[in-house]
């Protein structure tokens, strides 16, 4: 049995180890910024997509147009309410000249705990668990960006073209 869920809890310990994390380590603007990831991470586990181009404001505005189309098909509503209320507050802790205070960051983390209920509310307990175990949040940190993939994408043409023989191949 041991072997069985220990993945599992493997995976959800980790999560909850991330999260506990990203709420107390390091200043409180560094903190405010791990609220805005555990809000994306949430929402890509239980489904959403969050396209790496889009900036916090239009990431919510995004998670917002997806629960809508998936309570108008059927599926359980999902509110992101304060997603742009967050994509705010995490953009003026990160690029204001002053630094959120401890307090402040606090109050971002409530409102992050809000939000991930309300991604969970009228959902059951099979879809709440797929959530818990999913292995989506963790593939979005490894995924490389646009950036790398460009230039991967330049190079190699040009690195096939080279370790090519030029010329008819001999058996």
């Amino acid at each position: 049995l041991l072997l069985l869920l220990g993945p599992f809890a493997l995976i959800a310990a980790a999560k909850a180890s991330r999260r506990r994390s990203r709420r107390t380590q390091g200043p409180p603007d560094l903190r405010v910024a791990g609220g805005w990831d555990e809000y994306v991470d949430s929402a890509l586990d239980r489904g959403l997509t969050a396209p790496s181009e889009l900036t916090r404001s239009e990431l919510a505005a995004h998670f917002a147009a997806q629960s809508a189309a998936s309570s108008a098909e059927g599926a359980a509503a999902v509110s992101t309410l304060a997603g742009g209320s967050l994509a705010t507050l995490a953009d003026r802790a990160v690029f204001a000249a002053e630094a959120p205070s401890a307090e402040e960051s606090e109050e971002f983390w409530r409102i992050v705990d809000a939000e991930r209920g309300m991604l969970s509310q009228g959902a059951g307990t099979w879809q709440r668990l797929r959530a818990a175990v999913s292995l989506r949040s963790f593939a979005r940190h490894l995924s490389p960006s646009k950036a790398a993939r460009a230039r991967a994408a330049a190079w190699l043409p040009e690195r096939r073209k080279r370790t090519r023989p030029s010329g008819p191949r001999q058996s």
